[in-house]
């Protein structure tokens, strides 16, 4: 077959941006599937303590479960929820433009909150 139309300068005006778009669509399918699977987690924080305890009564080991618990759901956990919806937010802004703010809000807040509703019933489901 013969291409007379084709020459090396067309085939990478059009090849470079296509390079770029492969890429860009990549790193985003890879983000986006990563943070939907630290989202989709029952247990965002995994904290194993009882390889730390020494003590065989039980008296000095409650500050540390209650410091840490105190830590870790109270403070922590609003927090990365906090963040995760500053993301969706953003993400959803620069998706669509000619959505109101309180509807890009509504549908951010109604879509964390339902994949974490989600996955404390079946993680695979999340």
């Amino acid at each position: 077959m013969n291409f007379p139309d084709l020459n090396i300068a067309d085939a990478t005006t059009t090849l470079e941006p296509l390079t770029y778009f492969v890429i860009g669509v990549a790193v985003y399918a890879i983000s986006v599937s990563n943070s939907y699977r630290f989202m989709g987690r029952r247990d965002i924080f995994y904290l194993n303590l009882e390889k730390y305890e020494t003590s065989k009564n039980r008296s000095p080991r409650i500050l540390p479960h209650l410091i840490f618990y105190v830590g870790k759901y109270p403070v922590l956990s609003p927090i990365v929820a906090f963040v995760w919806l500053i993301i969706v937010i953003a993400l959803l802004t620069f998706l669509a433009k000619t959505s109101s703010l309180d509807s890009i809000l509504l549908v951010s807040m109604s879509m964390l909150a339902t994949v974490w509703v989600t996955a404390y019933c079946n993680e695979d489901l999340s």
